[in-house]
């Protein structure tokens, strides 16, 4: 009877009475059991009284085992039973301080403060390594909805740098003086040059706001300062699969407008800033038109709805996908189609997940696509 309902009884005793070792162990057992059936079933509960009572029950089991091992050394059963309530409420929601703060209210005693901090610290960094996401946000990650980075921003996950990269650049050899890249500065609205050595490899980026210092002593080093020397080595090249989320950052980080994208030295092409916003605005867009269209498909109507020359409609995932991620079957490139949506039935009701790059596709999965007709009856074919 301890295990239903929120516990506190079972509570109490553990922090005020002389319970025994196996009587902490059963009630920890039965407490996990019992909350893993109710919910995943369908059952209505929550998480936050059941982590205070599962962390009171194995926080007096290490109470018991310390006093069993030192008696008269240690702290009283109900200490540790605290504790482990602070650092089992710590570790599940990833709020060491709202821990922390709630048990110092339920105590009023300083003397907890400071083993309190240092197991809920502890216990918090252990569950972050173990599972990034909380109790909490679990859920929403699992329907596509990223707290941390924001779900419109991860959308950029989904698209390779190859898909908005610009083919067509300038380029400048190694021995171009300084005067002569001002000239070719002063005649074209191009912000960044790519300077290659020699063999045609990429040696380094030359922007307009690496000029600016050299500007000043302009009659001095005209002549002798070249496009190599004045070039930034240190930018590393992106990858033709590397997705724009990953580009962004490195925009970002280094404040340029544009990137490289290279491959064994080879200058492929060039991602541009702008060509990133668009591509996001244009994503962002799409999902939220996926996420409005979604009602409007039930699961016994699937006719495919016309827009331009593109259709939207459901189908089911084929038996290939299960255990795939969106970006190993590659989608955009081999049919030209868009997965705007995923419907997974969940727990006990139907999860809808505007996927990403890393979404991993179950059985029984139902898209919702958007692509040529051709290319979608060729997708269920195949």
């Amino acid at each position: 009877p301890e295990v239903l309902g929120n516990g506190y009884e079972g509570i109490e005793t553990a922090l005020l009475g002389n319970p025994t070792w196996s009587w902490l162990g059963l009630l920890l057992l039965v407490k996990v059991a019992s909350v893993c059936i109710t919910l995943g079933t369908g059952g209505s509960g929550g998480v936050f009284a059941p982590s205070l009572f599962m962390g009171a029950m194995a926080g007096g089991l290490v109470g018991t085992t310390m006093n069993m091992l030192f008696p008269g050394a240690v702290g009283p059963v109900g200490a540790y039973a605290l504790v482990g309530m602070g650092t089992m409420v710590a570790a599940t929601t990833h709020a060491p301080l709202t821990a922390i703060i709630i048990l110092f209210e339920l105590t009023g005693d300083y003397r907890i403060i400071l083993p309190m901090m240092i197991a809920c610290t502890l216990g918090t960094l252990l569950s972050a390594r173990l599972q990034p996401e909380s109790v909490y946000t679990l859920k929403l990650v699992r329907r596509g909805t990223h707290l941390h980075g924001g779900r419109d921003a991860n959308v950029l996950r989904n698209i390779p740098s190859s898909e908005i990269m610009r083919t067509e650049f300038r380029t400048l050899p190694m021995d171009e003086t300084l005067v002569h890249v001002l000239q070719d500065v002063a005649h074209d609205d191009e912000p960044a040059y790519f300077v290659l050595d020699a063999e045609g490899n990429l040696h380094g980026v030359l922007a307009l706001q690496d000029l600016r210092h050299v500007l000043a002593d302009l009659d001095d080093c005209g002549e002798t300062l070249t496009a190599g020397q004045l070039a930034n080595t240190g930018c590393r090249p992106l990858a033709p699969e590397d997705t724009l989320d990953t580009a962004l950052a490195r925009l970002q980080q280094s404040h340029r407008e544009v990137w490289p994208v290279a491959r064994d030295g080879t200058l492929l092409g060039a991602v541009h800033l702008e060509d990133i916003l668009v591509s996001y605005r244009r994503e962002v867009f799409k999902r939220d038109m996926a996420l409005g269209m979604h009602d409007a498909f039930s699961n016994e109507e699937r006719a495919l709805r016309t827009i331009g020359s593109y259709v939207v409609t459901e189908i089911e995932a084929p038996a290939r996908f299960q255990g795939r991620t969106l970006a190993s079957l590659d989608l955009r490139r081999r049919y030209e189609i868009t997965v705007l949506v995923l419907k997974r039935r969940g727990e006990g009701d139907e999860d809808v997940i505007v996927p990403t790059a890393e979404t991993e596709f179950h059985a029984g999965d139902t898209l919702l696509v958007m692509g040529r007709e051709g290319s979608v009856k060729r997708l269920q074919r195949e």
